[in-house]
Parts: C-alpha cells; sequence; structure tokens
C-alpha cells in the first residue's frame, strides 16, 4: 500500500504539471498505477472507474463553486442554513494578511483550492508564524488540479479560510456520507483512534460494512450517532443537485457541522478490501431511485 502511494505521488510529480500529457492519459497511468490494470472509462463499472471517469470530463470544472471551501458557504447557507457553518474568522489571499494577534488562541487555516492543505492550531503561543506562512505561500502557489487532474479544483481562486476549532477537532469523528443520484447509500465514519487514523463504513440503517476503504478499519466499532437521520437529511439536501458528491460532516457536542463536499473521492485511485466492494460501490451509480 505505501509502495503504491509512492508511485502514484511520483507520477503526480512527474507529470502533474505536463500540459503536453492529457488528462486521460494521466489518468489511466496513475490508475495502472493503483490497481496494476487500466480503467473502463467510456463504460465504467467499479466505483473508482467511476471516479476516474468524472475526472475526465469536463463537466466537472463547473463543480467549482462546490469544492471552494469558502464559496461553498454561499451554498450551504441557502440550501440548510447558517447553522450548520463552523464559524469564519476571515478569508484572506496571502498569509501575510491573516490577523494573528487578533486571532482566538485555537483556530484551523484551510487552502479554499484543495484538499488537505490545512494547518490545525491547538495553541497560537505554540504556532511558528513565519514557517505556517512559508507553507501556506507554497500551498496557494499550486493549481490543485495538477496532482491529481480533479478538475473541480482547477478554476478555484486560491485562497485561505480561517475557521474556529471545534472541540476536539483533532479526535472528532467525520462523517464522510457518500451520496449517489441525491441519496445517501454508504457511511464513512473518519476518525483518529491512538494517533492513527481509522476508518469503519456503514450502510445508512447503521449496519457495520466489512470493507476497508484506505486506511485501517476499525471495525464495528462506532455507535449510530444520536443525530443519524439529521445526518442523514442534511447530507440529502446538499446532495440533491449532483449525480455524486461525498458530503462530509462533523457531529459535534455543539451540533452538526458541515466540512465539505467531494466530487472525486479518493481520487477514484483507493483500492476497496475485499476488491468486489469496489464494483458494488460501483453500482450505485446505476441507480435512479
Amino acid at each position: 500500500m505505501k509502495l503504491r502511494a509512492a508511485m502514484i505521488k511520483l507520477h503526480a510529480k512527474l507529470f502533474g504539471a505536463v500540459r503536453a500529457v492529457s488528462d486521460r492519459a494521466f489518468i489511466r497511468g496513475a490508475y495502472f498505477l493503483s490497481f496494476g490494470s487500466l480503467p473502463n472509462l467510456q463504460n465504467p463499472q467499479t466505483f473508482n472507474e467511476h471516479i476516474c471517469a468524472i475526472k475526465c470530463d469536463d463537466a466537472s470544472l463547473a463543480l467549482a463553486p462546490y469544492a471552494d471551501k469558502a464559496a461553498v458557504r454561499d451554498y450551504v447557507r441557502r440550501a440548510v442554513g447558517e447553522k450548520y457553518l463552523i464559524a469564519a474568522l476571515g478569508v484572506y489571499d496571502a498569509p501575510q494578511q491573516i490577523p494573528y494577534d487578533t486571532l482566538p488562541a485555537r483556530f484551523v487555516i484551510k487552502c479554499t483550492h484543495a484538499s488537505g492543505y490545512n494547518i490545525l492550531v491547538k495553541d497560537k503561543r505554540k504556532l511558528d508564524i513565519p514557517e505556517a506562512n512559508r507553507r501556506l505561500t507554497r500551498w496557494l502557489s499550486r493549481n490543485y488540479y495538477t496532482v491529481g487532474r480533479e478538475k473541480n479544483y482547477k478554476e478555484i481562486p486560491p485562497r485561505l479560510l480561517v475557521e474556529t476549532y471545534l472541540d476536539a477537532s483533532e479526535t472528532l469523528p467525520e462523517y464522510k456520507i457518500f451520496c449517489f443520484h441525491g441519496k445517501p447509500k454508504i457511511i464513512d465514519v473518519n476518525c483518529t483512534k491512538k494517533g492513527k487514523r481509522m476508518t469503519s463504513l456503514y450502510d445508512t440503517d447503521w449496519n457495520f460494512v466489512p470493507v476497508r476503504l484506505g486506511y485501517p478499519n476499525a471495525g464495528d466499532a462506532f455507535a449510530p450517532p444520536k443525530a443519524l437521520a439529521e445526518l442523514l437529511e442534511l447530507a440529502q439536501t446538499l446532495a440533491a443537485p449532483f449525480a455524486f458528491v461525498r458530503v462530509d460532516l462533523y457531529a459535534a457536542k455543539e451540533g452538526i457541522f458541515f466540512s465539505e463536499l467531494t466530487f472525486t473521492s479518493g481520487g477514484g485511485l483507493v483500492p476497496f478490501d475485499p476488491p468486489e466492494y469496489d464494483a458494488r460501490f460501483g453500482a450505485f451509480f446505476e441507480e435512479t431511485q
């Protein structure tokens, strides 16, 4: 698994920013490194093939306002209301604009144009601001689209969103709800246990799905959240306009909060274990009810 991930990163580094390499060729190459075969992009059958086909489709460019971590807040506000948004402390074009002196003791900085470009500040007194600014500047200089050819990121203006720090943000479970044609189907509980990132998958009736998807599987370790019905209702409302989207939500003691919308989950490069679940999840794309 680690070797495969390293190979994919090398592939992205070598070819990600090379315009002469088409999106289709790049995506096929990355898929081959991950699975040892080429994807069926014309008639996708598995979940990962469907995601790779989405990445090849220019229609994904129109998803930028929903993949943008700052702009999507307007959509969430209109669709389900302000109360589900983590409080924003500001949006900035450059790290030098961030008013560190006036920020609270804890906060989170997110790049609006990418996935995983975040800095969690648990104690502002311990923050190395020059180093943080260097890292943020480096991230802002990248078009995240070149990393994996996910077109929904291509036209997002790079900015910095500063949000309040949810209580226990580092260990708080995140509910990643896979929605197909506006209907929630699978809930991926993503959390940190003993310093390690782990996941468990459930269907919408909270039946455990015995499959590993990316991170180590925590098994049937989680009781259904008290707010499960509300989580599913929110996901369905937010997913309504899209053929596929993963709606990521937090259920904190303060309430439910929106995290992000993910249109190309795992970049279409994360193996299922056992592998037959790749096809089972792929079948959800064909369902319309």
